[in-house]
């Protein structure tokens, strides 16, 4: 199982959140439109002092003081759109909250895509030399896309099959900008990740 299975892709928006006004219930009625009386389902964390997960359509949301998290099974891009409606709505709903910036993060496994691994890369060959053992491989690149960016980026452990990782970024201080960049298609979404995908697949993997 590639590293990237236990990664669930995420919408998340960053600011200063009022975790006080988005509660579980707030969370499930307005966010995730349970119908009243409707059993919730919210997961709190055990182990460690953190915000509660409340799950709904697919789609589970955290609240913490300084983002609010959208997680959503990889793959399933009609649960990417239904994420970025829910964060939209929260935007909207607190609009005088200080925000920084929004982003889409999708993972993919590198062994489905059938990605060459590029076996003549010199920084591999110069720390092997300097009796240096490389146990990962992290590349990517950052790219102008609308009026963000789009950073694509591959990560594989020695022994791992390893993930791709294609960031969606929108930074602005402006509610009505990051509003707007949760209103881009899903379909668009999906054609640029299979672009980037395509890349990585003619460009092999360091």
């Amino acid at each position: 199982m590639g590293e990237s299975a236990v990664q669930p892709w995420q919408v998340v928006v960053v600011g200063r959140w009022n975790r006080s006004i988005l509660t579980p219930i707030e969370i499930s009625r307005r966010l995730l439109r349970i119908p009243e009386n409707t059993k919730l389902k919210v997961e709190i964390p055990l182990n460690v002092v953190g915000p509660p997960r409340v799950w709904g359509d697919g789609i589970a949301i955290v609240v913490d003081d300084d983002r609010l998290v959208v997680q959503i099974e990889r793959g399933d891009y009609p649960a990417l759109g239904r994420g970025m409606e829910a964060a939209a709505t929260a935007i909207t709903f607190l609009e005088r909250t200080p925000y920084t910036a929004v982003g889409l993060t999708l993972y993919f496994d590198l062994a489905a895509l059938g990605s060459p691994t590029a076996t003549n890369h010199r920084w591999d060959e110069l720390l092997a030399n300097g009796g240096y053992e490389i146990t990962g491989h992290l590349s990517g690149r950052t790219l102008k896309w609308r009026e963000g960016q789009i950073l694509i980026q591959t990560h594989r452990k020695e022994g791992t099959d390893g993930n791709a990782m294609v960031n969606f970024e929108r930074r602005s201080e402006l509610h009505t900008d990051l509003v707007e960049w949760l209103k881009i298609p899903v379909d668009e979404i999906r054609q640029e990740c299979d672009r980037m995908l395509e890349f990585v697949r003619e460009g092999g993997v360091s």
